[in-house]
């Protein structure tokens, strides 16, 4: 895909992007990309989602696809694991963690990650940047290598992020974030399935400012980690997202989310009037029956 396709595939033009001020370009483009996601999701339309991600993919580094598959690749060197264990060695045993093996897959080098910060408190943030670097060992080795054991499952890397924006984590998410960003690139292929719907959420809350409210972007995470349906529903249901920067944030960074929050804005509301039109039907009957009364 050249950059014209892309382009056209997130329905932006060149002028549109000369005219916007370079340090806003990125953002355009990935606001570009989140409006096509909610066109075309992973679950119902794979091939569109596949098209949508490698157009921005090109509009983000600015590449040909040939260009980006003839790129060299830096590796991680040998004996990084080992060394990253050294380092950290008190963390894992102050968590009861085994020392992850040289040869372990890349999955399961997520996973140790995941459960560091999962066991870990807010405050020992020693440990959560441990686990962001182990996070970022075993995407690195599946973004440059090839094979079986070098491959990702998709949910342990989003188990992985939420479990960060959970404990507040938000810069560290995104550090992880941007090179599972460069691990889809080189897999193409990948398919989100039944994951599709939890990675866009996922890649909203990570793209909402710190400013946005952290007990939402919590909750969410939670209920994403947790798999639930109407997670996010719930959520939005419990904490009323009534502040107008609230708002938004996330119709600028979080289309999908704003739609949901919106719905059970316009939900409330049509209930509220439900209640005042029956309030001021009662208060009429009351007043015509007392009227009745003492008229007569």
């Amino acid at each position: 895909m050249n950059r014209e396709e892309a382009l056209a595939e997130l329905q932006l033009t060149s002028a549109e992007l000369a005219a916007t001020a370079p340090r806003l370009r990125a953002e355009k483009v990935r606001r570009a990309y989140l409006r096509r996601l909610r066109e075309c999701p992973p679950e119902r339309d794979p091939e569109g989602f596949r098209r949508a991600r490698e157009a921005f993919e090109v509009l983000r580094t600015n590449k040909s696809r040939a260009t980006q598959q003839g790129a060299p690749q830096v590796g991680v060197r040998v004996g990084a694991l080992m060394l990253w264990a050294r380092r950290h060695a008190a963390v894992l045993a102050r968590y009861g963690r085994p020392l992850p093996q040289e040869d372990a897959d890349s999955t399961a080098l997520l996973a140790t990650a995941g459960e560091l910060v999962d066991l870990a408190s807010e405050a020992d943030r020693g440990a959560i940047a441990a686990a962001v670097e182990l996070a970022e060992l075993g995407l690195r080795r599946a973004a440059v290598q090839t094979g079986e054991r070098d491959e990702v499952a998709v949910g342990v890397l989003l188990d992985l992020l939420l479990v960060l924006l959970r404990a507040s984590a938000l810069t560290e998410a995104r550090r992880v974030g941007v090179l599972a960003d460069e691990w889809l690139a080189t897999r193409r292929a990948v398919q989100l399935g039944a994951e599709g719907e939890r990675w866009i959420y996922t890649w909203e809350l990570l793209a909402l400012p710190a400013e946005f409210s952290p007990v939402v972007r919590r909750a969410l995470a939670e209920v994403l980690l947790a798999r639930e349906p109407d997670g996010v529903v719930r959520v939005f249901k419990r904490h009323r997202v009534r502040v107008d920067w609230h708002v938004v944030l996330l119709l600028e960074h979080a289309p999908l989310l704003y739609e949901v929050q919106q719905a059970v804005a316009a939900d409330d509301w049509a209930r509220f009037r439900g209640i005042e039109i029956a309030v001021v039907v009662l208060v009429i009957a009351a007043v015509a029956l007392a009227r009745s009364w003492f008229g007569g």
